[in-house]
């Protein structure tokens, strides 16, 4: 019996140690889960504002690229309405199409830069002018009249580049393109 007793007292000391690790085994597996839980949550928050990140940055794109189509088609109603002159005179329009001189001469209008809130007056005031080409001297307008005329095609009003005065220094920002008489 009293044999029986130490075997019995070994194999419940054996038993003892037995639950003792599975004890330790349990807390550590359950801290082990804990710390998933917690970076699973952690990771389902970044994922949602990761979502939300996305879904504002697409909304942004959305917003940018209707932007730039509407840029576009304003951009290509301006080309179109350019290549076909559309509101100039048929003497501008032919000298432009058909003359590669004319083609890079600049009307008024082409070099008249101001700031916008000036823009309106400047160009009000200047209405008469603005379609006049702008060239370098006297034969390039005789040059450009006999055209006109030969092809019977109207006529032209020219500024002269040489009596222009182009001020180098910047008027509050502006350049000032001054008349000599």
């Amino acid at each position: 019996m009293r044999e029986q007793i130490e075997k019995d007292s070994t194999g419940l000391d054996g038993i003892a140690n037995e639950l003792n690790e599975l004890n330790t085994t349990h807390h550590t597996k359950e801290k082990e889960i804990g710390d998933l839980k917690a970076l699973r949550i952690q990771l389902e928050e970044e994922i949602k504002k990761g979502e939300t990140e996305v879904k504002e940055l697409r909304d942004k794109l959305a917003e940018e690229r209707r932007i730039a189509d509407v840029k576009n088609n304003e951009y290509q109603l301006t080309k179109s309405l350019m290549e076909q002159m559309d509101g100039f005179p048929e003497s501008i329009k032919f000298l432009k199409k058909n003359y590669d001189q004319f083609k890079s001469t600049p009307l008024l209008s082409d070099i008249l830069n101001c700031k916008e809130e000036y823009k309106v007056a400047i160009e009000n005031y200047l209405e008469p002018f603005l379609n006049h080409f702008v060239v370098k001297n006297n034969s390039d307008a005789w040059e450009a009249l006999q055209l006109l005329s030969e092809n019977s095609k109207g006529r032209a009003h020219f500024l002269f580049w040489n009596r222009f005065l182009i001020s180098a220094q910047p008027i509050q920002s502006q350049s000032t393109i001054v008349f000599r008489h």
